[in-house]
């Protein structure tokens, strides 16, 4: 009779493969937070993050250009 054996770091990787499997692609609760928050005229932009994130990826753009 053969015999197969995983590996401890095989078996946590299914592990974590598993988890993942579990988590939803979407967070259901977040977007809905931010779809009231937008009704409601209450969710406010940081411009301080949405200029961060162009200057990156204006860097990226820029990168990837060479």
């Amino acid at each position: 009779m053969d015999k197969v054996t995983i590996s401890e770091e095989s078996q946590e990787i299914q592990g974590i493969l598993s988890e993942l499997k579990a988590v939803p692609e979407i967070r259901e609760q977040k977007v809905a937070e931010l779809r009231a928050a937008v009704r409601q005229g209450t969710y406010q932009v940081p411009a301080r993050k949405v200029a961060e994130k162009l200057l990156d990826q204006i860097a990226k753009d820029d990168l990837l250009r060479g």
